[in-house]
């Protein structure tokens, strides 16, 4: 029986009408009765048919609404400088550094993890650590693809309350699969932060605001798919000036291209 429940219902359909033909007689069927059960059986098919396409027209839907948020490509120089906030955003580096680099990210999109695991380690050793670029995340889940990233996002910025917003950060990363509160308690454990302070932070969605509002700046700058950055000189320390924008888990040369030419149009006007 568990065999025949793994046949396609179009030839399982097909082997009842063939039982339908050779049994009919034998069971006393009018040949009314089996033109009937033999239409029904048609019009079972013809409706199988149509469920089939009607899937297919919902799975090109789908994906014709999700391929922008997952869409990787390059694009450089940017038509017009965008300003954006990143007042009070987590960062890595010296906060007085003329060039930022900003990533809006998601914590459960494996392009993020990419970089986050294979290219800004370099980053981190060549110009972050050097003193010479700042590096800013902003929370940018998309809740469409990753339901869970959000509650993730709010987990860092509880750790970051107790100055742990980068390990978590990193911890995160190296699970980009669904995360309950009972797994993300655990990273707050393995990370010695308080759990009696953890625990209430994430239970409150505290940080939701914190979030949303990262994700409004995103959408408001043309962010349409996780990693996006920004590059560009900041004055005040609570805003950007981009002039150029990255899209995609790119490698660390066309990073380094980018942020090269930052640095030396920055050195032209300082």
């Amino acid at each position: 029986m568990r065999n025949v429940m793994r046949l396609p219902v179009t030839l399982l359909l097909g082997i009842d009408l063939l039982v339908l033909s050779t049994a009919a007689p034998s069971l006393g069927q009018s040949g009314d009765q089996l033109t009937t059960l033999r239409k029904e059986v048609e019009e079972l098919k013809e409706g199988q048919k149509a469920l089939q396409r009607d899937l297919q027209d919902i799975k090109a839907l789908l994906r014709a609404r999700v391929a922008p948020l997952v869409a990787q490509g390059p694009q450089e120089a940017l038509a017009q400088p965008v300003l954006l906030n990143i007042n009070g955003a987590p960062f890595l580096g010296n906060k007085h550094a003329k060039v930022t680099l900003v990533e809006f990210s998601d914590f459960q999109c494996p392009f993020c993890a990419r970089h986050s695991q294979q290219t800004l380690p370099a980053i981190v050793k060549d110009y972050i650590d050097a003193g010479k670029v700042k590096y800013v995340l902003r929370d940018f889940p998309i809740s469409a693809l990753h339901p869970h990233a959000e509650k993730l996002h709010e987990a860092a910025h509880c750790a970051g309350e107790q100055g742990r917003y980068w390990e978590m950060h990193d911890r995160l990363f190296g699970n980009t699969r669904g995360q309950d509160a009972q797994e993300l308690t655990a990273h707050a454990r393995a990370l010695r932060l308080d759990v009696r302070k953890f625990e209430p932070c994430l239970a409150s969605g505290r940080h939701e605001a914190t979030v949303r509002k990262a994700v409004e700046e995103g959408q408001r700058v043309g962010v349409r798919a996780t990693p996006t950055f920004f590059v560009g000189t900041s004055g005040d320390g609570r805003t950007v000036q981009a002039t150029r924008m990255l899209r995609g888990a790119q490698p660390y040369d066309r990073f380094k291209e980018v942020i090269d030419i930052a640095l030396s149009e920055g050195r032209k006007s300082w």
